[in-house]
């Protein structure tokens, strides 16, 4: 039996119900990019994989990163995740709680990441501006319990340009432009793609 059929129906509910939000952050919040790590901006971009756990990617994190997830999830850890997310993951892609590539089309190199606060999992995406970093809040769940501690059982992973998509305001397939941010749960998967000014949730087209 698969894993998602352990969980109850109220996290998938939860997690194609869940809405995008956004947080925009200036440089009166943030400091200017221009010192974002060098782990970041040499990081691979042909959608290969970093590490089996991503290793610890709060070494990585841009310092205008950690202060926002700071200001705005004060208290947020790197989650633990259920031992079936590895055998999830598409092949040799980035991820599970951590890809990089540019969401929004503008050159620069953007972050998308799952972070624990308090008793929930966040999938979020920061998007590199000139002299900025935008948050945007995908999708939040609640936590598995697995034998009293709490863990992620979602991943995420890098989906290329050229994925055919579709959602209610496109029911017509269309191929994605840009990178997009694809979060999955078992064989369930939600791909969201920057559009418009905001992050918009698609299904995958076989």
């Amino acid at each position: 039996m698969r894993f998602i059929n352990r969980l109850a129906p109220a996290v998938m509910l939860l997690f194609f119900a869940c809405g995008p939000k956004a947080d925009t952050v200036t440089t009166d919040n943030i400091s200017s990019p221009d010192s974002t790590s060098e782990a970041v901006i040499n990081s691979p971009k042909d959608g290969t994989a970093t590490s089996p756990e991503d290793e610890n990617w709060k070494q990585v994190l841009p310092q205008e990163v950690k202060a926002l997830l700071n200001r705005r999830y004060p208290g947020w850890e790197q989650p633990v995740l259920v031992k079936e997310v590895g055998r999830q993951m598409p092949p040799k892609a980035q991820g599970p709680l951590l890809v990089k590539a540019d969401f929004d089309g503008n050159n620069k190199e953007d972050l998308a990441l799952q972070v624990r606060y308090k008793e929930e999992v966040l999938m979020l995406a920061f998007l590199q501006q000139e002299a900025s970093w935008q948050l945007h809040q995908l999708k939040k769940d609640i936590l598995f319990n697995e034998r009293g501690k709490l863990k992620s059982p979602f991943y995420l992973y890098l989906a290329k340009a050229g994925l055919r998509v579709r959602n209610a305001n496109h029911p017509q397939p269309t191929a994605t432009k840009v990178a997009a941010i694809g979060i999955g749960l078992d064989d369930n998967v939600t791909v969201f793609v920057y559009e418009a000014g905001s992050f918009q949730a698609f299904e995958v087209v076989d």
